[in-house]
This record gives structure tokens, C-alpha cells and sequence, in this order.
């Protein structure tokens, strides 16, 4: 995969855990601005993407602006899940 187009239609798809009285958990759209974000700064620069204190910092910062608050944030929620999304994988290293 490595058309944008394939990755715009991925990302607008994404598997959310919801529920009828909490609404959509966003952990998985907001790991994934934060990880644009990060690019977008030259922070991360390859495709090997660790939990690092600028990950964890910049998911906090968008949790507490956008994050649902009937859902705890955390960044360890989307990490592991996105893998069942198609583009993510985690390595053990």
C-alpha cells in the first residue's frame, strides 16, 4: 500500500470502538494525527514508529482537545488495535 489515496480511504474507515451511551472512542484518528504531526515536524522520519515521550506528549495534547471524555485516553489503546486496520504493524524489537 502506498498510494495516498489508499490511505485517505483507510483512514476515513478506521474500526472505532463505540458504544450508544459513551459515543466513538477516537483513540485511532488521534494516534494518527499525532503521528502526522510528528512528521510533519521532522520528528519522525521513517517508518518505524516508536512510543517515544514526543508521541505520548503530542496524543495528550490532541486527547485533551478533541478526545472524547467519556473514554480515558491512552496512547497503548490504538497502538496494539491499529494493527487490524491494514497499514500497521507492529515489530517487536
Amino acid at each position: 500500500m502506498n498510494n495516498l489515496r489508499e490511505y485517505c480511504q483507510r483512514f476515513s474507515q478506521l474500526n472505532v470502538s463505540s458504544s450508544r451511551k459513551r459515543g466513538s472512542a477516537q483513540h485511532k484518528p488521534i494516534l494518527l494525527l499525532s503521528v502526522i504531526d510528528l512528521i510533519a515536524q521532522g520528528i519522525i522520519t521513517n517508518n518505524k514508529i516508536p512510543v517515544s515521550d514526543d508521541l505520548i506528549q503530542t496524543f495528550d495534547k490532541y486527547w485533551n482537545l478533541i478526545g472524547s471524555q467519556s473514554y480515558k485516553g491512552g496512547l497503548h489503546y490504538p497502538f496494539f488495535h491499529l494493527q487490524n486496520e491494514g497499514f500497521w504493524y507492529l515489530s517487536k524489537i
